[in-house]
């Protein structure tokens, strides 16, 4: 999924959510926009003795950063219960100067340090959390009989176009065109620049051994290349041809071929690969492409909206009405299929998801490859949501 950065976006949301906030003192609870943190204990807390938390601990390092970095006066709301950045210095310190050997380190260390609320709201006790990851492309830089689909940078003839500008033969939803013989066209589909209208400009970055995962990769927007050097390059989309994008899955379950209750990327993909001469029509339904930029070597995660690499299954996306970005947050919540083990542990709110308006939820960054868009692709998972804050602004002294 595609990722905001750390701006006046984030703040002003901040600010608005801390205007619209009240307290209620008779019940000690915090409201907020819609929703509630109740005050609980870590002792009371499903599966805090469980969890190993030193996988945790480079999520909540980097949060920390921020927070010791940031402007000492920057507010995180949660109606003044989340306090500033200096409110968090004496928690980020602690666990910086910690030497932690085991989970129980941490845990000793989260308990002295933070208060524990969960999130609730009036007309719902619980929320889900869905899952997200990066998409893996195995490529080379040179073209070959078996890397041969292209991964293309943006062509510098693609113009901007406003689509109410310009006349009624204008395909309605196309926001990219180009100039040919002295005349505004829509830019070409992904039907078009697959059948070959950009072969030869010099635009391919590298080519990929697999049309399915190329295809993974335009639906998510950023992942991970693996040349046939062994060298991992992250790579990410930095433009596209402004068509409309459809969505091979919701088209599989209108032609019957996926039942609704268990279509995933994962079926999609097992259908496609047992049928390619249906494969490429059905793909050139999503008549969006995209463009793309090499973002660097991949020595951490992708970069979140909190200016942090995120940590496989440690780093939450949230919706910033509902938390703020940075602070640790528990969750526990059913398994990824039906009998599975529930997922308790605890994560850091490092990303941005847009959200579900009025509904407890979020999103659990899964890592990069097969395995973990997969997992992404199933995870709807309905439970219950905990913030940890710091003792000095939880109120509760």
């Amino acid at each position: 999924m595609s990722r905001f950065r750390p701006a006046a976006l984030v703040a002003t949301l901040l600010a608005a959510m801390l205007a619209a906030c009240a307290v209620d003192p008779n019940q000690r609870l915090v409201t907020y926009g819609g929703y509630r943190l109740e005050p609980t204990t870590f002792e009371d807390l499903p599966g805090w003795q469980d969890d190993t938390l030193l996988d945790a601990v480079p999520a909540l390092l980097r949060s920390c950063d921020v927070f010791l970095n940031g402007d000492p006066n920057r507010s995180l709301g949660l109606a003044g219960r989340a306090g500033t950045y200096r409110d968090w210095i004496q928690p980020c310190r602690a666990l910086a100067a910690a030497s932690f050997a085991s989970g129980s380190d941490v845990r000793a260390v989260l308990e002295q340090q933070f208060r524990l609320f969960r999130i609730t709201q009036t007309s719902a006790r619980e929320g889900y959390v869905t899952g997200y990851a990066e998409a893996t492309v195995r490529a080379s830089l040179r073209r070959t009989n078996y890397y041969r689909y292209p991964i293309y940078a943006p062509p510098p003839d693609m113009l901007e176009v406003d689509p109410q500008a310009t006349g009624d033969d204008w395909p309605g939803q196309v926001s990219r065109g180009r100039v040919e013989d002295f005349q505004l066209r829509p830019y070409y589909s992904r039907a078009e620049i697959e059948q070959g209208a950009l072969e030869g400009r010099g635009l391919e970055l590298a080519w990929a051994d697999d049309p399915l995962d190329l295809f993974a990769l335009h639906q998510r927007g950023e992942g991970v290349v693996v040349l046939d050097t062994g060298e991992r390059r992250r790579i990410e989309a930095v433009a596209d041809n402004g068509h409309p994008r459809g969505s091979i899955i919701r088209t599989l379950i209108a032609r019957d071929i996926l039942p609704r209750e268990s279509a995933s990327w994962g079926a999609a993909r097992a259908w496609l690969s047992e049928h390619p001469a249906e494969a490429e029509n059905l793909m050139r339904l999503d008549s969006r492409y995209a463009f793309f930029a090499w973002s660097g070597e991949e020595t951490a995660g992708p970069i979140g909206a909190l200016g942090v690499p995120l940590t496989p299954g440690r780093s939450l996306a949230i919706d910033v009405n509902l938390l703020p970005l940075g602070v640790p947050v528990w969750i526990d919540v059913a398994g990824l299929t039906p009998g599975a083990e529930r997922i308790r542990r605890l994560t850091v709110a490092q990303d941005i998801e847009p959200g579900v308006a009025g509904f407890i939820s979020g999103a659990l960054f899964l890592g990069a490859g097969p395995e973990a868009m997969e997992a992404a692709e199933i995870m709807n998972s309905a439970g219950r949501m905990y913030v940890l804050l710091p003792y000095q602004v939880a109120g509760f002294q």
